[in-house]
């Protein structure tokens, strides 16, 4: 989806613009901050207009199954099963995976032959989600074939064991998942490119739903171009930090061999990915203009216009941050502080066990003016001092006022820090 945003990070002092009530909470907009106007095309909906609606609603487009499961439901995304990715991989010769076209049934969730809606209402109990659904991000392991033989299809099975056992995982493959109607040797058909628009449409929700995980394939052959150079590995990484939890976002790249013998826990500590501070749009368009592009100027505009909408709706519609285990200081804090404008419906922020000083304090407690409805703000086992926690709390007091918890323990507070908290 491709939607236009105004944006201007001004105080609340101008009043609010919208109001939205979910649950116990109200949500007043910043009257500066202009959400998205709906340019959902429904002709592309065989449900009507159900996946427009969901899609308008944070909370079932990026937490809620509804979403998910409707776009399944609607056949324009299928998911890869584990266990036919697992006799794929160990078939000789090595046949390589094919597009959505040419996918067989027995490889598809929901599979077609069978009766999908029991699969998928088999997939949600009460609310949670039964099977594991991992989405994969990957490039090119050579210059002419993404993965020739089968090195990163056997890593990625051997890693699914380790985790999961013989559990059918479910995966996402961007071209397995989705009809491709520009690498396919056949013209597709009307229906095919409509379930591909569609499909399109809403592929930031693989790597941002909270209830994914995001594996990258970073391994690349000879002197190939670095998956961090890529220009879409590096959107799928980027929109996938916004919300995939510390232990479920994964660098398979740092694997040596698929037969290491390693244990879960190992396996994990091995492959957590480091993070960056999200970017603002602006800054995150230059970055972009420095990547490699299969279809040059045509995919970095691409790119441009996607990550624009998909980072400022996943903002917007987050209502818990919780970034743990990264040795951010002042700088990386400052940076993310930037992007908190845009979170008007955040409700918890945890960046405990940082290096996180005044500096970065102050400039949190300046950007936290959005965030109205913030409730807990975790920021133990830091640097901070009396200059920090004295702006944070003016700035909390000021603009926080459903604040329930700040959490400051092993920080360098002192007396005057501890009685401006007070």
């Amino acid at each position: 989806m491709k939607e236009e945003f105004a944006l201007c990070m001004n105080t609340m002092a101008s009043g609010v613009r919208k109001t939205y009530t979910g649950g116990q909470s109200t949500l007043q907009w910043p009257a500066q901050l202009i959400l998205p106007k709906n340019k959902h095309n429904p002709e592309l909906y065989s449900q009507g207009s159900r996946l427009c609606e969901l899609k308008d609603d944070p909370k079932k487009y990026y937490v809620e199954m509804d979403f998910i499961l409707e776009l399944l439901r609607s056949r324009a995304v299928v998911l890869i099963r584990g266990q036919w990715l697992r006799k794929l991989s160990a078939q000789r010769p090595f046949l390589p995976l094919p597009c959505r076209q040419r996918l067989p049934f027995e490889a598809m969730f929901p599979d077609p032959r069978q009766d999908p809606e029991r699969e998928l209402e088999e997939l949600l109990t009460k609310g949670t989600c039964r099977k594991k659904i991992v989405s994969i991000s990957r490039c090119s392991l050579t210059a002419n074939h993404l993965d020739p033989d089968g090195l990163l299809l056997k890593e990625l099975v051997c890693v699914s064991d380790i985790f999961y056992g013989r559990e059918d995982v479910l995966f996402f493959f961007a071209g397995c998942s989705i009809h491709q109607i520009y690498h396919d040797s056949t013209s597709p058909t009307q229906e095919q490119e409509n379930l591909f628009q569609k499909a399109s449409q809403s592929v930031d929700i693989w790597y941002t739903h909270h209830k994914t995980q995001v594996w990258m394939l970073t391994k690349v052959l000879g002197n190939e171009q670095p998956y961090k150079e890529r220009g879409w590995p590096s959107w799928e990484r980027t929109v996938s930090e916004i919300f995939t939890q510390e232990p479920h976002l994964l660098n398979l790249g740092r694997l040596l061999l698929p037969e290491q013998k390693l244990d879960c826990q190992t396996l994990r500590d091995l492959c957590t990915a480091s993070r960056e501070p999200q970017q603002f749009p602006e800054k995150y368009d230059k970055l972009i203009d420095q990547k490699h592009f299969t279809r040059g100027v045509q995919g970095k505009q691409l790119i441009k216009e996607s990550y624009r909408p998909d980072c400022c709706e996943a903002l917007v519609g987050a209502w818990k941050l919780r970034l743990e285990g990264l040795r951010w200081g002042d700088e990386q804090t400052q940076q993310l502080a930037l992007v908190l404008t845009l979170c008007a419906h955040l409700q918890e922020l945890w960046l405990p066990r940082k290096q996180i000083g005044d500096a970065g304090a102050r400039s949190l407690a300046a950007h936290l003016q959005n965030c109205t409805i913030l409730e807990q703000l975790g920021l133990d086992s830091n640097r901070i001092g009396d200059d920090g926690a004295i702006t944070l709390a003016k700035h909390l007091e000021q603009n926080c006022r459903s604040l329930q918890g700040l959490h400051l323990p092993a920080n360098h507070v002192g007396h005057d820090g501890m009685h401006a908290l007070n």
